[in-house]
């Protein structure tokens, strides 16, 4: 499968960011975008390039150590 620009950008942004500031980066590039995201303190960043809009952020990743109980039981009869 070959890439569009944008998605090659937005995949290389990604990957870069992983590696430099820690993993749950996400990158959206395009020309007409629309956003509503939530994000890590600090970790929102968007600008432009000629006619190319670039949105990164970050998300908060918490590591699951043991599953939580249900806080829901069944009752049989």
């Amino acid at each position: 499968m070959e890439l569009s620009p944008e998605n090659g950008v937005g995949l290389c942004f990604g990957q870069e960011f992983d590696s430099a500031y820690g993993v749950a980066w996400h990158c959206v590039v395009g020309k007409s975008f629309g956003s509503f995201v939530t994000h890590s303190p600090g970790g929102f960043i968007y600008f432009s390039i000629d006619s190319l809009f670039i949105l990164l952020f970050k998300t908060e990743v918490q590591l699951v150590t043991e599953l939580e109980p249900s806080s829901q039981s069944v009752d049989t009869l």
